[in-house]
C-alpha cells in the first residue's frame, strides 16, 4: 500500500479543544458547564503588564529628586529653580500615561466581559421564552387530553383511586 502524501490528524485525545482550555475532562459535564467553563477561561485572560516600566513607587521618585536637588543645590540659586520642574512633570506623565494604558486594557476586557455576558443574558432570555411557551402547550395539552378522556381538569378528587392496586379495596 501506497503512502499517503499528506500528513495524518492527531488522535482526538490528542487535538485541543475549549474543555481541554477549561481544564473539563471532554467526557464529563453537561454542555452548559462547558460553555461556561470557555467563559471563565476567557475571563481569566487579562491585560498583560509592560515590563519595561517598573510599577510606580512615589517615594522613590521622591528621594531621585530630593538626590538631584541636592547634587544641583550648590549651582541652582532661587531664580532658576525651575529647572527641575521639566524633570517632575515627564516623571509624572510617565506615571500618568502608564496609568491610562492600564486603564484603557482593563476598560477593554471589561467591555468584552459585559458583551460576552449580555450575549449569555440574550441567549437564556430566549431559552427561557421558548420553555415557557413549551410547558404553556404541554399543559393546555394535558388539560384538553384530561377532558377527552372526561376526567375532571385538576386533581380536586384527591380520594379517587390512582391505580389499579386501589381500585380493588
Amino acid at each position: 500500500m501506497a503512502r499517503s502524501p499528506w500528513p495524518r490528524r492527531r488522535a482526538t485525545a490528542a487535538r485541543t479543544s475549549g474543555a481541554r482550555l477549561s481544564n473539563i475532562p471532554t467526557g464529563a459535564g453537561t454542555p452548559e458547564e462547558h460553555r461556561f467553563a470557555q467563559v471563565y477561561a476567557a475571563d481569566r485572560v487579562g491585560p498583560m503588564p509592560y515590563p519595561n516600566q517598573p510599577t510606580p513607587d512615589v517615594s522613590e521618585a521622591r528621594g531621585r529628586v530630593r538626590a538631584l536637588v541636592d547634587g544641583l543645590l550648590s549651582g541652582v540659586d532661587e531664580g532658576s529653580g525651575r529647572a527641575l520642574d521639566p524633570l517632575i512633570a515627564s516623571i509624572a506623565s510617565g506615571w500618568l500615561a502608564r496609568v491610562d494604558t492600564q486603564h484603557a486594557d482593563h476598560h477593554a476586557v471589561i467591555d468584552r466581559l459585559v458583551g460576552g455576558a449580555r450575549q449569555q443574558l440574550a441567549g437564556a432570555e430566549a431559552a427561557h421564552e421558548r420553555d415557557r411557551r413549551a410547558l404553556e402547550i404541554a399543559r393546555r395539552d394535558y388539560a384538553e387530553a384530561r377532558e377527552r378522556l372526561g376526567e375532571p381538569p385538576d386533581d380536586a378528587d384527591e380520594d379517587a383511586p390512582t391505580g389499579p392496586l386501589e381500585a380493588g379495596r
